[in-house]
């Protein structure tokens, strides 16, 4: 959106048209607003991905500390027959 069509390039007598709708749909104007957008839904999605891998990565360390507890108690109960 920021770089003029090619038309303009062969036709250059509809520079001042594409000027006039530029500014009357306020092209620059929305194109930054699009951009803000973009980058704070990269950033949400960021975040999800980080809470989705903290969560993930918590998950597998619960599960060795419940494998460890399971190898004391099965090694406990064999030193106590």
């Amino acid at each position: 959106m920021a770089e003029k069509p090619e038309v303009l390039w062969d036709h250059p007598q509809l520079d001042p048209l594409y000027a006039r709708v530029e500014d009357e749909l306020e092209l620059v104007a929305r194109q930054r607003a699009l951009e803000r957008k973009l980058a704070v839904a990269e950033q949400a999605t960021r975040v999800v991905i980080e809470l989705r891998q903290h969560t993930q990565t918590l998950r597998i360390k619960w599960y060795i500390v419940v494998l460890i507890l399971v190898e004391i108690t099965i090694s406990l109960y064999e030193l106590s027959r």
